[in-house]
């Protein structure tokens, strides 16, 4: 995986104590490590920086690391990205075919992608955080006159708080 500036479009920039050998224009990837048998990161230089620099480098540079799927599609956006994106929601639609809202048969396709851990309040953009609800159900996930309970077969129940 190769980054190549950060989300401003200027190269990272060495903080205070980073290696000297690292030069602020250069942007690091981490390379596979079945292809060199170990975790390491590659700058365009050529230069070898250890994988624990290169994701110091990666975050000082406001990157966020990306999980790909086996066509390239992004699958977890971490914390940069609010949305959901579209491999996302194909991912989400085939672990979760209907609403996962108890006794709700919504197909996936009609239903909206919610974060169980709300994106305002740190929760991530990733699969893990991710739950298909219908439009009614996603109303009603964030309508304070309900109270939701998470039952053990992934789905959620709702109650009308008294």
């Amino acid at each position: 995986m190769r980054s190549a500036s950060s989300s401003n479009g200027s190269p990272p920039t060495r903080s205070p104590g980073s290696a000297a050998s690292t030069p602020p224009s250069s942007s690091p990837s981490i390379t596979s490590p079945s292809a060199v048998g170990s975790r390491r990161g590659v700058l365009d230089d050529g230069g070898v920086i250890s994988a624990a620099t290169a994701r110091r480098l990666a975050c000082e540079a406001g990157l966020i690391p990306a999980v790909l799927g086996t066509r390239s599609e992004l699958l977890d956006l971490g914390r940069k990205t609010r949305l959901f994106s579209g491999a996302q929601r194909r991912g989400l639609n085939l672990t979760q075919p209907t609403c996962t809202a108890e006794g709700c048969d919504w197909p996936a396709h009609l239903c909206h992608a919610h974060h169980d851990q709300p994106w305002s309040s740190g929760g991530t953009t990733d699969l893990a955080n991710a739950r298909n609800l219908c439009p009614r159900h996603h109303a009603r996930i964030h309508d304070p006159a309900f109270e939701t309970s998470h039952l053990p077969d992934g789905k959620v129940a709702f109650h009308r708080r008294t």
